[in-house]
């Protein structure tokens, strides 16, 4: 049967063109869809992420009065300890514009500011990239959550327990090459990443902190790691109906 005969199809369709639809969106560990500040995330999780408070720190070295500039437009969730949103500062975009440090007036520039932190690199660095607000931020599962909830059904899934579905696919003979991979199948990387296929050869998927929202075709095997996609998952046809 072609994919688009499906009575799931319409429902499928419309959860990859709302995937697609938060390209761009942020990457920060916890969050669940929602815009920082706002209670618009996810439905099990709808205000985890907010914003930074935009204020001065402590003196640093060649401030002036005493103080460094604030850490400004960055946002942070608290749901797997303290991580601070970076800004798709990998994108090619974000690194071509001015670079700013702490000890410098505020840069402000195409939507960007700086200086801000940075939990995901580790250290005393400083990252440079997009202001987070009105921004949605995901993580990999977050965002799976978020789009299979406003589409079909409301659902709050953990990586591990859709990866425990394999055992039960492969019993019944249903495991799914990459080849065979159709709208709204979930892509996974053992527990660690995951992401909503579009059918059309590529997934969508909240990449990492410096990449944020994207679509990658699926042979490219995202650059979340860098390793290939390991299970496809089909969620069966009563859950899109």
């Amino acid at each position: 049967m072609a994919d688009s005969d499906s009575k799931s199809y319409a429902k499928r369709r419309l959860a990859v063109e709302l995937a697609r639809s938060q390209i761009g969106a942020h990457y920060v560990n916890g969050a669940a869809g929602n815009r920082p500040g706002e209670h618009d995330g996810a439905w099990y999780r709808p205000d985890a992420v907010k914003m930074y408070k935009n204020e001065p720190l402590p003196g640093g070295k060649g401030a002036a009065d005493g103080r460094v500039s604030p850490i400004v437009q960055s946002a942070y969730c608290k749901i797997n300890g303290f991580c601070i949103c970076g800004g798709r500062s990998a994108l090619s975009s974000v690194k071509a514009l001015p670079v700013g440090n702490l000890d410098e007036e505020i840069v402000i520039f195409d939507n960007c500011k700086w200086p801000r932190p940075d939990k995901y690199i580790h250290g005393s660095k400083t990252i440079y990239g997009e202001s987070c607000e009105g921004v949605r931020h995901f993580d990999c599962i977050g965002f799976v959550n978020w789009c299979l909830s406003l589409t079909a059904r409301k659902v709050h899934y953990g990586i591990e327990q859709i990866q425990k579905k394999k055992a039960d696919q492969a019993s019944e003979g249903k495991l799914i090459a990459l080849s065979d991979v159709r709208a709204g199948d979930l892509l996974l990387k053992g527990t660690k990443h995951i992401a909503i296929a579009t059918g059309e050869g590529t997934v969508v998927e909240a990449s990492g902190y410096t990449r944020g929202v994207k679509e990658t075709k699926v042979e490219d095997a995202s650059d979340h790691d860098g390793s290939p996609w390991d299970f496809v998952y089909r969620l069966p046809n009563w859950f899109w109906n």
